[in-house]
């Protein structure tokens, strides 16, 4: 199998996922704003502040989920308008675990691919794991590359099944 020097891969759903995270992250700090004004307390603003952060907090785990994946001969990494987010050198890819979710929304089961770091190599690339699944993207492409580079680098590769059995 040949596959080109580099490869990218895009995702569906990051520009809406980025609309409405904005969206609703900003009503929460609208409401913050809005409630010493009516009147309210201290309280209700901490907590829509709060909300606030862990709506950011989850969209940006969903949100780099949803960013270009690049593989070439040197590793696997994640790119936002061409700036590279996340790298794991293949030298450093632990194992490729792949194993069945059920997406929100879906009618069908979604298959969810890990790209795991070495523990060592994580702390000092800041990244542990590269995730992507198939909800919404034919990844055929893509996984023929990542099994073309997990053979060229002797990785291991893992099926879990939904009891944590694999």
């Amino acid at each position: 199998m040949s596959v080109a020097s580099r490869n990218r891969f895009k995702f569906k759903g990051f520009i809406p996922g980025f609309v409405a995270l904005m969206l609703f992250a900003g009503l929460w700090i609208f409401f913050a704003c809005v409630i010493p004004k009516a009147g309210g307390g201290l309280g209700g603003v901490v907590f829509c502040l709060g909300v606030a952060v862990l709506l950011l907090a989850l969209g940006r785990v969903f949100l780099i989920g949803k960013l270009d994946l690049v593989m070439d001969d040197q590793g696997v990494a994640r790119f936002l308008g061409g700036k590279e987010i996340q790298s794991i050198p293949w030298a450093n890819v632990q194992r490729i675990v792949a194993y069945p979710v059920r997406a929100a929304g879906a009618s069908r089961n979604v298959t969810a691919y890990n790209i795991l770091a070495l523990p060592s190599s994580a702390a000092r690339s800041k990244t542990r794991k590269i995730y992507f699944n198939d909800q919404s993207t034919d990844l055929t492409a893509l996984l023929d590359c990542l099994n073309f580079y997990a053979a060229k680098h002797g990785l291991k590769v893992e099926l879990a099944l939904k009891d944590g059995v694999g």
